[in-house]
């Protein structure tokens, strides 16, 4: 595939909030409007004055985006010490993190307050991730668009089934934490944010 090929399938219209933090770059988004990387000027140069097709494009990770900071989350988890490790991580990225140890307590807190994401887990007691996924889409659908499961639990075929049958994104337990730290940016780079 040629760069120009390349560039007229990847590069989309840049939501405004897209910042890359240097001068002359463009985040790469995928068909989902998703970043994945971005393109400096020189690139864009090289493929618009025709690159020979053996050329690539130098194309960043993501990582290089400017992170998103500042957001409130809410992290779902009935493991205090998973909860308590999620929470101080996505604080000392810069976030407002908030912490329940099952659905039903975090309905509670989404009826106080607003939130930018939820992280949840799927099996937990009282009101378990599906149900607590189910009435955020019920109550804010925009929020239900901002939401990540976390699940150790994918051997069960219900919540298999379940997680497969909603757009939202997941990651297994055990997850590296830098795992989680990509997508929680993925989803706040892609969804619409609440205000509080």
């Amino acid at each position: 595939m040629t760069a120009q090929e390349r560039m007229s399938r990847d590069v989309r219209s840049v939501p405004p909030q897209l910042e890359c933090g240097k001068v002359g770059c463009i985040p790469v988004l995928d068909a989902r409007n998703q970043p994945i990387g971005i393109l400096t000027q020189k690139d864009v140069m090289a493929a618009l004055v025709g690159t020979p097709p053996a050329a690539e494009l130098e194309v960043q990770p993501p990582e290089a985006l400017a992170p998103v900071r500042g957001k409130r989350i809410l992290v779902v988890d009935d493991e205090p010490e998973v909860a308590s490790l999620l929470a101080e991580m996505l604080s000392l990225d810069g976030h407002e993190v908030e912490t329940a140890s099952n659905g039903a307590l975090a309905l509670e807190k989404l009826r106080k307050g607003r939130y930018d994401l939820i992280v949840s887990d799927s099996g937990m007691p009282v009101l378990d991730g599906p149900g607590l996924y189910r009435e955020v889409e019920r109550l804010d659908p925009r929020l239900a668009r901002s939401f990540i499961f976390l699940t150790g639990d994918t051997l069960n075929p219900r919540t298999r089934e379940f997680l497969e049958g909603v757009p939202v994104p997941r990651l297994s337990k055990p997850f590296a934490l830098e795992e989680v730290r990509r997508l929680v940016q993925r989803v706040l780079r892609g969804g619409e944010p609440t205000t509080a």
